[in-house]
Order: structure tokens, then sequence, then C-alpha cells
């Protein structure tokens, strides 16, 4: 008898997971301190569900307002990372409420919050709408653009320290789309040549055209760039109020040495052992690329601010063409 109530527990997990359809499937999770920058979802579900969740999944709230967060897959291990932390701030989520996870399909769940009295929170049905799809994100960081379009001009600067080759070139694109590159040389002298000689320094950076550094500034980015890793490819950059959400990168950097194709990435400061995963988004439409999902997080989570130079350090991690770039902050700026 009790073999064959074994062998009806097993069957009734199988047609469960296998055989029941995916919509009615509920779980629930207790909110912790330690839950929230990313959630693990129960392992049960992730075990059984894990072939059925995209990289990016849907959030819906009580409100009816929808946010869009990555997810990190791993062996019988779901976890929710980039975005998260937004969606537990804008909700009003505090520790020991309890979250109502309901799969709708497609990668989607409807997500019911109590709060530690049973009751349904409140303050979660009455908030903005944070829904955010990659043609909304590419919108948006378009209008960025134009505010400060200097961070996307077509121009920008390849920067190699003068103790190896004191050489300043401006990249641009003419109206046919020909590209032509200004070398200044130690006299102030600039000559004008189509395409530029490949230099025997592999620790050059590029930066955007209107970006002034000062000698002082030049030499710690230097200094930073020498420490890098040997191939990898880098970029200065001063933080602009319209960073604080999607980070532009150079278009002529990123054309060169960045696959052409949005894509997960993952984002890392200089000297943390942290990892963030965040999203690569290229607008051939538009011929822009930058950095979308996960790098407000990253932003937040090392309180980043309006004229902090970086110097951004592009790495291949693999030969299936994935990245990582890791952030050196070089300091605050004065604005």
């Amino acid at each position: 008898m009790e073999q064959s109530c074994k062998v009806c527990r097993k069957w009734q997990r199988h047609f469960y997971w296998n055989h029941m359809d995916p919509k009615n499937v509920k779980f629930f999770v207790k909110m912790e301190a330690s839950n929230r920058n990313h959630l693990d979802l129960p392992r049960k579900f992730a075990r059984n569900f894990k072939g059925k969740i995209r990289e990016i999944v849907k959030l819906t709230g009580p409100s009816g307002k929808a946010w869009q967060i990555e997810v990190l897959k791993t062996k019988n291990k779901l976890s929710l990372k980039s975005g998260w932390r937004n969606f537990v701030h804008t909700n009003k989520i505090d520790e020991n409420d309890l979250l109502v996870f309901k799969y709708s399909g497609n990668s989607a769940f409807d997500v019911l919050i109590f709060d530690p009295s049973g009751s349904e929170k409140v303050a979660s049905f009455t908030i903005k709408n944070e829904t955010e799809t990659e043609a909304e994100a590419e919108s948006e960081s378009e209008s960025d653009a134009e505010k400060t379009s200097s961070e996307s001009d077509t121009s920008i600067r390849v920067f190699i320290p003068p103790k190896r080759i004191s050489s300043d070139i401006e990249i641009s694109s003419s109206a046919t789309g020909e590209q032509k590159m200004s070398v200044l040389n130690d006299t102030g002298s600039s000559r004008q040549i189509k395409k530029a000689k490949q230099s025997t320094c592999d620790r050059s950076y590029f930066m955007s055209w209107n970006l002034e550094m000062s000698v002082a500034e030049q030499k710690i980015a230097d200094e930073m760039a020498t420490a890098t890793q040997p191939g990898s490819k880098l970029f200065v950059k001063s933080l602009t109020p319209s960073d604080a959400r999607n980070l532009s990168i150079p278009q002529c950097f990123a054309n060169e040495n960045i696959v052409k194709e949005s894509q997960p990435i993952s984002l890392q400061l200089a000297n943390k052992e942290k990892v963030f995963c965040a999203r690569y988004m290229c607008s051939s439409r538009r011929n822009r690329q930058y950095i979308g999902y996960g790098w407000s997080d990253f932003v937040q989570e090392y309180k980043l601010k309006d004229g902090n130079l970086c110097l951004f350090e592009v790495k291949k991690l693999d030969q299936r063409e994935k990245f990582v770039i890791v952030v050196h902050v070089l300091h605050l700026r004065e604005n």
C-alpha cells in the first residue's frame, strides 16, 4: 500500500509539472532583508520551470504596472537580478511581506503583495508605470542623448599615453559616411588622414571629443589603463545626469570593439567581486549603442553620480562573444 502511494505521488508531481496548464502554477516567497537586491525563486519551481523561462521576465504588480527583470540561470536555480531592486523599492515591499507569484505564460508573472498581517499591501496599488521594453528604453535613451548630444557624437578621440606616443586622434564621419581622423602632434599642428595607422601601444583609450581632462586626470587614466588586462578595449567618459538610467557608449568605439547586436553582458566595479547582470542594447535603426537593464542598479549600488570620471574596460569573456565591462572610477569631478 505504501509503495502504491509513493507511485501515486510521483505521478502527481509529474502531471503537475509536465501536463497541467503552466498558467495554474503558483508559488510564494517571504521577503527577507537579503532579498532586496536579488531573489532566488523556489528550487522546486526553478528545477522544473528552468526551460520555460527566458533571460528577461515580466512582473506585473497589483497596480497593473509591469517591470522587466533580468534572470540569472544556474544549475537548478533561477534568480531575479537586474531590475528586481527597483520592483521592490517602487512597490514598497518590506521585510516579512508575502509575495505570491502566478505564472501567466510567456515568461511573465502576476505578483500579489501582502503585508505581515495577511492583508494586501495598499501602497502597491498606486504607483507610477515602470514598464520598459527595449523599444521604450531606446526611445528614452534617444531623448536623453538629444539633451547631451556630445555623448553620442560620431566624433571621438583616441588618447595614447604621452610617455609612449604623443598624439591625439579625432575620428569623425563625413556626410558621405567616409571616416577621417585628425592627428595632433607635439607642436599643435594637425593633419587629416583617412585611415589611422595601428599603434604599437595597446593601452590607448577612447573618449568623447568634447571631454577635456586635466594633466593630472590624464595621468591617472594612463596609470589605470596600463594596469588593465592586455587586449581589453578602453574608453573614458564623464557621467552626466542622463547616464543615471542608461549608459550611452561612444558610437565609433562600440562599432569597432563590441558585437553589433543586443545581448546580456556583465558589469563589475574594479577590485570588487560582485558581478551585475546587464543588457547591452544595439539599435541598428538609429546606429546607437548603450547599456540598459542593469546599469541603474550598478549606479545605485556604488553611488555613482554626475561628474564621475570613469574608465570602462571592455573584455571578451569567451568565444561566444560574451562580454564583461569593468568600471574604474577615477574621481568625482567638480561641476
